[in-house]
């Protein structure tokens, strides 16, 4: 995943960067828009997955089964915080991203 990040992480790299005007073309021929979109989903996924995981954990009324961390505490304030689920997925998962980053 690394790989893929500092490959497409590139200023520049993408001609819609150059020319965003091409962003008005109809959808079907937005041909660059593919590579980048399937990536989203397979994040999505996979973030999705996590945040379920110790959703679901803290569901199962097992205190050994989930420890305290940044996840369980914003999943505690959902509500309060007014995100998404997939919203507190990428929140949460940033941080990691950025020491694997580094």
């Amino acid at each position: 995943m690394s790989s893929y990040r500092s490959l497409h992480s590139i200023p520049g790299k993408y001609l819609v960067e150059a020319w965003p005007w091409l962003l008005k073309l109809p959808r079907p021929l937005q041909w660059f828009r593919r590579e980048p979109e399937e990536h989203r989903q397979r994040d999505i996924k996979f973030l999705l997955h996590l945040f379920d995981d110790v959703k679901g954990r803290m569901q199962s009324n097992d205190s050994a089964a989930v420890a305290e961390c940044l996840t369980a505490q914003t999943i505690t304030n959902q509500t309060q915080n007014g995100m998404t689920d997939l919203e507190i997925a990428y929140a949460v998962s940033s941080p990691f991203g950025a020491g694997i980053e580094t």
